[in-house]
């Protein structure tokens, strides 16, 4: 059974860990990129932040140690790195493991992590440092001769990355965000940005990448049961989330905000905000049966999405479940193309 293909990049990503146990922590990051791997995913997502245990760096060269075919989407954040270091180590890890490294570019922080690094810049401004940020970075990456920059966040002189990635290993962008700024950063590097899912489902998707969380299983009554039995509602978790909103500037940390407010019960459609309102995913979850999930995904497919950030619970049954949506929805999307080809009119034929 696999979740990705070789038509669609699936990246995974487990829910937010309580324990703040380094050990815990790290090893969960390895079991996702296993179970990844082994569900045929593209590969996983590694964070960033000021109070991640790890560096993603760090973390990237640990799960790339541990497995043969994995592509980690590494977050990458101005806030912490200069483009040359990013380029250095982007071209390191591609030359030693011969894996393409993809690139998950973040404009913000939480506005206290911001101003512990004493980063005062606002929403449009980092928009601005990100796009100066990923010129630069592939430049490095991309030019033999030496490269001289001038922007208002960056500034080089003839500098030159000795070590570059071969074109066939050349890292791939995915641009989180909503905002206006975001989608125009995405075109401009040839990314892909990744659209929350919103509770109008498939038909409110615009991109080509899409970002949500899967609890799936045979039928909507053990869907939702799972569900209410792996988040349980948390009293605690509200007021955390309640505080981190007060932290925030992101749009779509808002947006997810109002739609938790409006309901945080599952929809008839099994979107489902609990996990967010519990403040144990940044994002929406579906719930529902095999059939259900698998004609959302299918839907997406035949929109045009290629490109998937999974939210899964740390649990190998639940890559099981989720492989058996994708592998019906692939079926399905094969068969709707095959049907129209086979009625499609030849050249020169009379219709």
């Amino acid at each position: 059974m696999a979740i990705g293909s070789s038509n669609i990049r699936v990246f995974c990503v487990s829910p937010r860990p309580r324990a703040n146990d380094p050990k815990a922590v790290i090893n969960g990051v390895l079991q996702t990129a296993h179970w990844s791997e082994q569900f045929g995913c593209t590969g996983s997502l590694i964070p960033t932040s000021n109070d991640s245990l790890f560096d993603p760096w760090v973390a990237t060269q640990a799960v790339l140690s541990e497995t043969t075919s994995f592509s980690p989407l590494v977050a990458l954040n101005p806030i912490y790195m200069h483009p040359f270091t990013a380029a250095k180590i982007v071209s390191s890890l591609t030359y030693l493991y011969s894996r393409r490294i993809y690139i998950n570019l973040v404009a913000g922080a939480a506005l206290s992590h911001q101003r512990a690094l004493n980063d005062d810049l606002d929403h449009d401004a980092r928009y601005r440092r990100l796009t100066e940020f990923t010129d630069l970075l592939i430049d490095l990456l991309a030019r033999p001769a030496p490269v001289s920059f001038q922007g208002d966040f960056f500034t080089t002189r003839s500098l030159q990355l000795l070590n570059r990635p071969p074109a066939h290993f050349f890292p791939e962008f995915l641009m989180a965000g909503q905002s206006n700024s975001a989608w125009s950063l995405a075109q401009r590097c040839g990314g892909t940005l990744m659209q929350m899912l919103q509770p109008s489902m498939a038909a409110g998707v615009s991109s080509n990448g899409v970002y949500f969380g899967l609890i799936t299983r045979p039928t909507e009554e053990s869907a939702r049961a799972a569900a209410h039995s792996l988040f349980p509602d948390d009293a605690d978790g509200h007021l955390v989330l309640d505080f981190s909103m007060r932290n925030t500037d992101s749009q779509w940390k808002n947006r997810m905000k109002v739609f938790g407010t409006e309901s945080t019960s599952i929809a008839s459609t099994g979107f489902w905000t609990g996990p967010f309102a519990n403040y144990r995913s940044d994002g929406p979850w579906v719930v529902g049966s095999y059939e259900r999930a698998a004609d959302l995904v299918y839907q997406l497919l035949h929109h045009g999405v290629d490109t998937f950030i999974l939210e899964l619970v740390p649990d190998k049954r639940e890559y099981e479940h989720a492989s058996f949506v994708f592998e019906q929805a692939r079926a399905r999307l094969n068969a709707t193309e095959a049907a129209a080809t086979e009625h499609k009119p030849s050249i020169g034929s009379k219709v």
